[in-house]
């Protein structure tokens, strides 16, 4: 680094001897203190110019593998610990209802204008009778079992 700052102060320098050899020459009687300054606040500008441009960026990505695995997301590891839940726990809470009720909420909404508190029968309508059973089941809710969860999301994603 002392080599690049030492290197830019003698190219100053050079170029105010020259300078000012040629305004002696010119028998223009140079004032040797204003012409440094006005070397000097040139070259700043013009370092302070060149110092700024950058090389463009180059945006590509050094890795295309994803950083989880696949399958590995937030969503995935909580339906995985809600099914755990539901299927070897002793006593199963309604937390895996509570999620599938809310997609049944998110995809009547999305995909049919329908609120399914708002309007009951138009929801049951598009759900089925298998899907409507589910949600309009009251407490206390029993074990689900893995092949009526596989039905309830199959019904579900068909909505």
């Amino acid at each position: 680094m002392r080599r690049f700052w030492a290197r830019r102060t003698a190219l100053g320098v050079a170029v105010w001897f020259v300078l000012c050899a040629a305004a002696l020459f010119l028998d223009a009687h140079p004032r040797p203190a204003l012409l440094a300054i006005a070397v000097a606040a040139a070259g700043a500008a013009l370092l302070l110019f060149l110092d700024v441009q950058t090389p463009p960026v180059s945006w590509t990505l050094h890795d295309d593998e994803p950083i989880r695995a696949r399958g590995e997301d937030a969503g995935m590891m909580l339906l995985s610990h809600l099914l755990s839940e539901q299927l070897y726990a002793r006593q199963p809470g309604d937390r895996l209802r509570s999620h599938l009720l809310e997609l049944v909420d998110s995809r009547l909404l999305a995909h049919h204008g329908v609120s399914r508190i708002a309007d009951p029968e138009r929801a049951a309508a598009l759900m089925g009778p298998e899907l409507a059973q589910f949600v309009t089941a009251a407490p206390p809710y029993p074990r689900i079992t893995l092949s009526r969860i596989a039905l309830l999301t199959d019904q579900i994603e068909e909505l």
